[in-house]
This record gives C-alpha cells, sequence and structure tokens, in this order.
C-alpha cells in the first residue's frame, strides 16, 4: 500500500517505514525513478530560465559522472565461492 500523498510520510514516518520494509527494492527503484522523470524536467526547465541555457547540461553531465564513479563500488548481492566446501 503507498502513501496517498508525499506528506504523509512527514506526518507518520514510522508507517511509511512499515511499507518501506514490505515493499521490495525493484518496487522502491521503480518508485524513485518515477519521482525522478517528474522532477528532473521541472528542475532542468527552470535552471535553463534561470541560471543559463548550456547549465542543466552541465549539471546532468556532473550526475551521470558521480553515479559512474559510484557504480564502481557497487558489489553483487550474492558472491559465488568458487571451490568452496559447504558442509
Amino acid at each position: 500500500m503507498l502513501s496517498a500523498s508525499p506528506g504523509s510520510r512527514v506526518v507518520s514516518p514510522a508507517a511509511a517505514s512499515d511499507v518501506a520494509r514490505c515493499v521490495s527494492i525493484q518496487v522502491r527503484c521503480r518508485a524513485a525513478g518515477a519521482v525522478a522523470r517528474v522532477i528532473a524536467p521541472i528542475w532542468a526547465t527552470a535552471a535553463f530560465q534561470t541560471l543559463g541555457v548550456g547549465v542543466p547540461f552541465y549539471i546532468a553531465g556532473l550526475v551521470v559522472a558521480v553515479v559512474g564513479l559510484l557504480a564502481f563500488g557497487v558489489r553483487p548481492a550474492h558472491e559465488v565461492q568458487v571451490g568452496a566446501a559447504h558442509g
């Protein structure tokens, strides 16, 4: 069950925490991606209008570079040990 509004998480953070524990990581990532698809164009439009034409592109490039560097530190969820005896 998803909360009706983002403000409800402020009012009852314990309920939001319970929901987050019950929802799989794939669903949470999908929800975060959906929020990013709404917020990013609004933010980029505001940056384009107030800061200049190229600013959203420079900031997006910086974000991609940071995420790319962070991706090198991610390990697989289940590391397989070859030749390990189980017993």
